[in-house]
């Protein structure tokens, strides 16, 4: 199961995902944030520790949802907006 759709099966009944909604503004800076948090959570080369207290236990997805909501972690715009009609722009994890 992808990320994508992990994301999407969580959305329909999550508290989570809707408080990180709410700190991002968009599913899509969403999707995008949490996909790459959980990629640097899971990394075997580069592995990042959480951010929060209490993490054992939970799975990445949620660690990376937690971090959103409690402010740990959230994204910079690498490029300017170019409009509404523009792909998305590139973004980092900000921490």
């Amino acid at each position: 199961m992808s990320l994508l759709s992990t994301l999407l099966n969580t959305m329909m009944n999550s508290v989570r995902v809707e408080q990180a909604l709410r700190k991002v503004g968009s599913p899509q800076k969403l999707v995008n944030l949490v996909g790459n948090r959980v990629r640097e959570l899971s990394s075997k080369t580069q592995k990042s520790p959480p951010l929060i207290e209490g993490a054992q236990g939970l799975q990445q997805l949620d660690i990376a949802l937690e971090e959103i909501i409690q402010g740990k972690i959230t994204y910079e715009r690498l490029e300017p907006d170019p409009g509404p009609d523009a792909p998305s722009p590139s973004s980092k994890i900000i921490r």
